[in-house]
């Protein structure tokens, strides 16, 4: 049963209003947790300071430190902040306007494609200005990024499988390491490696054909 239909709740309704609460309560979350994160990054913004408290390490050694950002560094990383909860708004609203519809429409159909487009936006938009290009400690993470999505667009096609499934051990080695080595270069990579996944995602979302043959290509063959 719809939420917000007038039929009267009946027992064997129980089954579809839990998971319709369910949907409720993460839409809840995730506009809540994007108000925080927009309003954090406009205080960033307003006072041109930002600190980040950080861990790394593992239980038997580990380190703790705080990363400070003024100026325009704090600006864009208030941009980025803004951008990165106004995506999770568009996510809130996605996931609304998924369980209140009860017939799929054309309507329907161009609203969700736009908040598909919204949401990347609002993803490219905090990986710009928490990455500027112009800046060389940003060619590490777009490095990560174009080598996770091409691993991933190219892994399915067969004469590339045996060069491509060697790439994301050594990514994730190569993590590791620099983390060790460096915590600002390692979470270059973890943050480049998710930006992958989720620019990825946005983009089988919005080109069917794309979806399709990445999932093709995906399903081995019988």
């Amino acid at each position: 049963m719809a939420f917000g239909a007038t039929k009267p709740y009946q027992a064997n309704d129980r089954q579809s209003f839990l998971p319709a609460w369910g949907r409720w309560s993460f839409a809840i979350v995730l506009f809540l947790l994007a108000g925080a994160i927009v309003g954090a990054g406009m205080g960033a913004i307003r006072r041109h300071h930002f600190e980040l408290d950080w861990r790394s390490g593992t239980p038997v050694e580990a380190a703790r430190g705080i990363k400070t950002f003024d100026g325009p560094q704090a600006v864009l990383l208030g941009c980025s902040l803004m951008s990165f909860g106004g995506m999770l708004a568009v996510w809130g609203a996605a996931l609304i306007m998924s369980f209140m519809r009860n017939d799929s429409t054309e309507g329907d159909s161009r609203l969700g494609r736009g908040l598909t487009w919204a949401s990347l936006g609002f993803l490219l938009a905090a990986i710009l200005c928490l990455f500027p290009p112009w800046r060389l400690q940003s060619i590490l993470f777009y490095a990560v990024v174009a080598l996770v999505d091409g691993f991933l667009l190219t892994v399915p096609d067969s004469s590339h499988q045996r060069w491509a499934r060697r790439i994301f051990p050594l990514l994730v080695t190569a993590m590791v390491v620099a983390a060790s080595l460096d915590i600002e270069a390692g979470a270059s990579m973890g943050i480049g490696l998710f930006a992958a996944i989720g620019i990825l995602a946005h983009l089988l979302m919005l080109f069917p054909r794309l979806k399709e043959r990445f999932l093709a290509e995906s399903t081995p063959a019988r």
